[in-house]
Order: C-alpha cells, then structure tokens, then sequence
C-alpha cells in the first residue's frame, strides 16, 4: 500500500464508521471500533510501514500513535452514541485530522515526493 493508498482507506473506514453512526444497529462493537490493527489502515502501519527500510521509522511511529488515538476516539464516540449520551466529535474528528495530517507528512517528504510550497 501506498500512501495515497493508506489515506484512501482512512477515508473509507471513517465512511463506514459514520454509516454506523448514523444507524447504530450493533454491526460494530467498541472492541472493533477500538482496534487500530483491525482496519486496512492499521494493518499497513503494523505490517508493511514500520517495517519498511525506506520509511522514516519515527515518522511512522507517530502515524501509528495518532492512528492508535484516533480509534480510541471512534469507540468513545460509537459508546456515547449508543448509549444515547451527548455526543462529542470534536475529539474524534481532530484525531481524524492527525491521521490525515502524518499520511500527508510523510506522503510530502518521501523520496521523489513533489514539495508543496
């Protein structure tokens, strides 16, 4: 997976998670939700980005934390709307954003990488 690639399945987690969302029908529990290994994405990080010698190991390290918060945040967010408490995205979207924002990072600086200015 390339990052283009790693970003686009972010961005389809977050889909399927907001269809969740908007009907929660118990398809999703907070264990699935919570575990940053269990998606496409994660599984990358763990697998092929960490482990990758042409990577830049502490900027996939801090992928994966943001990754690893992120879900933390989805589960919280699917545990308070499930419980019909008061929900609060903000968290959950600035760690979106986090993700996003290393993907983009990492996607900028890597070799052959066209710099924005």
């Amino acid at each position: 997976m390339d990052l283009a690639e790693a970003l686009a399945a972010h961005t389809a987690w977050k889909t399927k998670f907001a269809a969740y969302l908007r009907d929660p029908d118990g398809s999703l529990t907070e264990a699935e939700v919570s575990d940053e290994k269990a998606c496409e994405l994660g599984t990358w990080i763990c697998r092929e980005a960490l482990t990758s010698s042409g990577r830049d190991r502490r900027k996939c390290l801090e992928l994966q934390a943001a990754h690893t918060l992120f879900h933390l945040a989805a589960a919280k967010l699917a545990r308070e709307v499930e419980l019909r408490e008061e929900v609060s995205a903000a968290v959950y979207g600035h760690a979106s954003a986090e993700v996003i924002r290393h993907i983009l990072r990492m996607k900028a600086q890597a070799p052959g990488a066209e710099q924005a200015y």
